[in-house]
């Protein structure tokens, strides 16, 4: 029973991280070395105990009148192989050269909380050793009692080896489920990869357009400068032709008067010239407002294009956000549900070990009718509990 229970063990020990294999999990030496060496010996002593125990019945029942009974020795129905010694590298159990790692606290404490875990899981094994022993004790006394009996045919094994085959099918069905949900993790890890691409290619799309649009709106603001210069100049124009005006109505009354004709046609020709000026300023005028129009109507289309494309990177990351959490979501569940696979195959695996231990136990010896009522009631409550409940551990 015990090294049944060890083998079970080791599978555990074999899925450990390497790092923590190699540095914390065997880290003190003597500790681990101890604790291997305090289970050797307590199953060694149990053993003993149990090889005594089986050796004194056996006088008492020669002594107490059951000298007529054939003798049978229990210890080699029961004690099964020695126990193999568990060799360690010392290799492994060196401290490594690595360099200063800024997280080494946070792997540490990490791997602590892991060794404790362990820790309490294989004091959970020794102690089921333990029940396992007394078990096997009172099994070899009821043995021992109904030695003398008539021996009667089994029909255990055909129910153990079916029961079995049925664990055997669901582990397989629970390994074909681990392989496709491990598939659907990598395809929506894969879908959460592609989605955060687009969204960073959006992002930059966004930035580049708030450049241009920043560019424009200096070429707008110094539009608008330009603008404003111009109106000033048509105002300062607008003075003059008034002062002309005013001039002109003044030359009309100096015509009357020969004496100021000189007057008049120095007048007339400055006339003329702001006439030409005022011409030429009202032609840059109109050229500056068509082009303050088409910035204008550039800047519209600009605005439109940037709150089409703002409304596209809104709706772009609402969908990468949903589609991220749906992704998350989904990551969850498999990780549960393959976390119960887990479960249930390491349930499956105790039952299965245990049905084995059993087996080993009774296909050496012969079995009376109590011992093949008692194991088919625990078989029928075991198959009970299992039928009722799936996620039943015992």
């Amino acid at each position: 029973m015990g090294q049944n229970d060890l083998f079970f063990f080791y599978p555990l020990y074999r899925e450990t991280p390497v790092s923590l294999r190699s540095s914390h999990l065997f880290t003190s030496e003597t500790s681990s070395t101890a604790a291997l060496h305090g289970f050797s010996c307590s199953t060694m002593s149990l053993r003993s105990k149990r090889i005594s125990s089986s050796s004194s019945v056996r006088s008492s029942g020669k002594m107490g009148g059951y000298a007529s009974a054939p003798s049978f020795s229990t210890s080699s129905a029961y004690l099964g192989p020695p126990i193999t010694s568990v060799s360690v590298n010392k290799s492994l159990l060196a401290p490594l050269n690595l360099e200063i790692d800024p997280n080494i606290q946070m792997v540490r404490t990490k791997e602590k909380e892991q060794i404790k875990s362990l820790n309490n899981r294989f004091a959970t094994f020794i102690d089921k050793v333990r029940f396992l022993e007394q078990q096997n004790k009172m099994l070899e006394t009821k043995f021992e009692l109904l030695q003398g009996q008539t021996l009667g045919r089994s029909n255990v094994e055909p129910m153990f080896e079916a029961y079995m085959a049925n664990l055997r099918r669901q582990m397989d069905v629970v390994n074909n489920d681990r392989t496709k949900l491990d598939g659907e993790l990598r395809n929506m890890q894969g879908l959460v990869e592609d989605f955060k691409h687009k969204y960073e290619d959006e992002i930059n799309k966004r930035n580049n357009l708030e450049n241009d649009f920043v560019i424009l709106k200096k070429d707008v603001d110094s539009a608008y400068l330009v603008k404003a210069d111009l109106e000033d100049k048509v105002g300062a124009l607008t003075d003059e032709i008034n002062f002309l005006r005013t001039i002109y109505d003044e030359v009309i009354v100096l015509i009357v008067f020969p004496s100021r004709a000189a007057q008049f046609d120095q007048m007339s020709s400055q006339a003329i010239q702001y006439n030409d000026e005022l011409r030429n300023t009202k032609g840059e005028i109109a050229d500056i407002n068509r082009m303050i129009s088409r910035l204008q109507s550039e800047i519209e289309v600009i605005k439109s294009q940037r709150s089409n494309l703002e409304n596209q990177i809104a709706e772009a990351e609402d969908r990468g956000e949903m589609t991220v959490k749906e992704a998350k979501g989904r990551i969850k569940d498999l990780e549960e549900a393959l976390q119960r696979a887990k479960q249930d195959m390491a349930r499956q695996l105790r039952e299965y070990q245990e049905l084995m231990n059993v087996k080993l136990a009774f296909i050496n010896s012969p079995t009376t009718a109590l011992g093949i009522i008692s194991v088919r009631a625990i078989f029928q409550q075991k198959r009970f509990q299992f039928s009722c409940n799936p996620n039943y551990e015992n």
